[in-house]
């Protein structure tokens, strides 16, 4: 399967334009050839890259015509992988509904099959999509089905993925003892070579860490260690990075008082956000706008500037806020005309 988070839009650039390009060439050679099962692989993953370059809408047509064509021919295989992905790609531009119904019958096809690495695939979308909607009690028992069966077949990439939910859901109902399943997650991750996967492990135990005040200084080991993966492996694209580095800022803020260094941090990460947003389409602008609540940062900058006497500094900063929402606001209105008309 072609599907990767969309967070390293950026970086992977140059790999999803050449990989759109050879697979639309792959699809005209099918259609002349009819090769039916071929078409269906084609449209799958153009499908799957429309998604990770933000391109949801693509994405959808692509994945519902190979969805159509494997069950036109009976292949189930080809049919689960689909629906999952739809459910992949509705989980991503938040209409939950959606997202559950496709990754159920996924899950169906799957199981039908015995295809464990696809039921394990399945369950973890699952829980993924229980968890963006709050239903922690559903996405942690998605997540421990994911498990075992991952297990059980020897799938370690979304045996380690399983146990990141597990955590992450864990510490969302309230339980900071959730570590164990982090660690785990991260000791899997490492084990396999999945890098970017294991940094973003870290943040979550980061974040973790971070809910209990007597540990912070781990908190502060796990954000530097997601910074440092990234860094090491040239993933400046990842939204990671500038992630990580706003949390060092906060930390240092918050528990350590210490203005200089937390300054030096909110300013990286709205630089290294900026340099990603410049590159991405308005679509994919809006999100990552929210998930980095820049604007957030940009206050934050603002405050300690001024805490530090920097009355200037602060200013600019601030009239830099204001030129970004004025941005952003332009392109939501802009985006509701669209889909007025």
């Amino acid at each position: 399967m072609l599907h990767q988070p969309w967070n390293g839009v950026q970086a992977y650039m140059p790999i999803y334009e050449t990989s759109i390009k050879v697979l639309e060439e792959a699809l005209a050679l099918s259609t002349l050839g009819e090769w039916k099962r071929f078409e269906a692989a084609c449209y799958l993953n153009l499908g799957c890259v429309f998604s990770c370059t933000g391109q949801h809408e693509r994405s959808i047509d692509c994945l519902k015509e190979g969805l159509r064509i494997s069950k036109e021919i009976g292949d189930r295989q080809g049919e689960g992988a689909s629906l999952n992905n739809l459910g992949n790609v509705y989980l991503a531009i938040g209409q939950w509904d959606k997202s559950i119904e496709y990754g159920e019958k996924g899950l169906v096809c799957f199981r039908s099959l015995g295809n464990k690495f696809g039921e394990t695939e399945a369950f973890n979308h699952l829980g993924s999509t229980y968890s963006a909607m709050g239903q922690y009690e559903s996405s942690l028992d998605c997540f421990s089905k994911a498990l075992e069966i991952g297990k059980e077949a020897g799938n370690k990439y979304n045996e380690a993925r399983s146990y990141g939910g597990i955590g992450t859901v864990v510490c969302s109902l309230g339980n900071y003892e959730s570590e164990e399943n982090l660690k785990k997650s991260i000791e899997v991750f490492h084990a396999i070579g999945a890098e970017r996967q294991e940094a973003f492990s870290y943040a979550n135990l980061g974040v973790t860490y971070h809910a209990l005040p007597v540990i912070t200084k781990k908190s502060v080991k796990c954000q530097e260690k997601t910074l440092r993966i990234f860094r090491e492996n040239g993933n400046k694209g990842d939204v990671q990075g500038p992630l990580a580095i706003a949390s060092l800022g906060l930390l240092h803020a918050v528990e350590f008082q210490s203005c200089k260094r937390a300054t030096d941090f909110f300013t990286e990460s709205i630089q290294s956000h900026q340099n990603i947003r410049g590159t991405l389409e308005d679509e994919l602008k809006l999100c990552l706008d929210d998930k980095l609540h820049s604007i957030r940062s940009q206050k934050m900058l603002c405050f300690l500037l001024v805490a530090q006497g920097k009355t200037e500094d602060a200013l600019r900063a601030r009239a830099g806020s204001r030129a970004r929402r004025l941005d952003d606001h332009e392109v939501r209105h802009q985006r509701r005309g669209e889909s007025r008309g």
